[in-house]
């Protein structure tokens, strides 16, 4: 059913092409664009998948807000960048564990 499908479509493309004012250039200019496009698609995709990872190890462990800020600023600033980190990856749509 599907391959009756396919050769209805190829058909019909081609027809298509033929009435067209394409030349065979164009249409290999437009194939390698839009393979282009989806290798571009698949890159971005991939590398907001490791960001997520990224995002996963750096709020791994929840850092408790400290109760004095003043008495130990480096635990206020550790509580700063994860409660940036969680924010960021909600916003960005990865599922994080600390909110």
């Amino acid at each position: 059913m599907t391959t009756t499908k396919l050769r209805r479509f190829g058909s019909a493309f081609r027809v298509w092409l033929r009435g067209s004012h394409f030349s065979p250039k164009d249409v290999v200019l437009i194939a390698l664009v839009g393979c282009c496009l989806l290798f571009t698609a698949h890159m971005v995709n991939a590398e907001g998948h490791k960001f997520c990872d990224i995002v996963h190890t750096a709020t791994a462990h929840a850092v408790p807000k400290p109760s004095n800020p003043e008495a130990n600023p480096s635990r206020e600033q550790s509580y700063v960048f994860y409660s940036e980190f969680v924010t960021l990856g909600g916003r960005l749509g990865c599922t994080v564990k600390g909110k």
